[in-house]
């Protein structure tokens, strides 16, 4: 079996405080990765940390500033091989056709609505998370992607928790050894 990692984000910017007062859940922005270390991470969302409602397909930087003060959760999902590759590719076309998609802002005020609305070349992060999963086999079609929250498809697949606390947190267990030795060497200087 292989190995996927779903990732829940709670970002605290204007957009995703918004989200949250409305829908009453912590985390409201959901990626999909192909590797533990978060090196590989896809979803809809702003292209530009900066700007909330100038988003599409992003492979998103887990080490840029607004993502490692983001607390998040993460998931491990089990996968076949046939999933995984069929994931990798789909995932590619939407990469290779960025300039293709946009951002699906209206869509999030139909989903609140529960109304399934399906444009064509526009997502919200759970509406592409779930069409992914639901195009590889992973998900079932139980789902409608349009209407679909973050805490569906948490929900629909029993995933297990792997980790949950801020990002810094969880990139801090990537470091080698000897950059963690430097690093409680600063915090100890800087602490005297």
């Amino acid at each position: 079996m292989e190995h996927v990692y779903i990732m829940l984000s709670a970002t605290n910017s204007m957009l995703s405080t918004a989200i949250g007062t409305v829908t009453k859940k912590k985390y409201n922005h959901i990626s999909i990765a192909f590797d533990k270390e978060l090196n590989e991470v896809y979803s809809f969302g702003r292209l530009n940390p900066n700007n909330p409602f100038i988003g599409g397909f992003s492979r998103e930087q887990v080490t840029s500033n607004f993502y490692l003060k983001a607390e998040c959760q993460i998931y491990e999902l089990e996968v076949t091989g046939e999933q995984l590759e069929k994931l990798r590719s789909i995932i590619s076309q939407y990469e290779k056709n960025e300039h293709y998609y946009y951002y699906n802002l209206l869509g999030l005020i139909t989903a609140w609505l529960n109304i399934p609305w399906d444009r064509q070349d526009a997502f919200f992060c759970s509406e592409f998370v779930s069409t992914v999963l639901i195009e590889s086999g992973v998900l079932d079609n139980s789902l409608i992607p349009s209407i679909t929250r973050p805490h569906d498809i948490i929900n629909n697949l029993n995933l297990a928790l792997y980790f949950e606390g801020h990002m810094w947190q969880y990139k801090l267990q990537d470091l080698p050894l000897s950059h963690l030795r430097r690093l409680k060497d600063f915090v100890q200087i800087r602490m005297i």
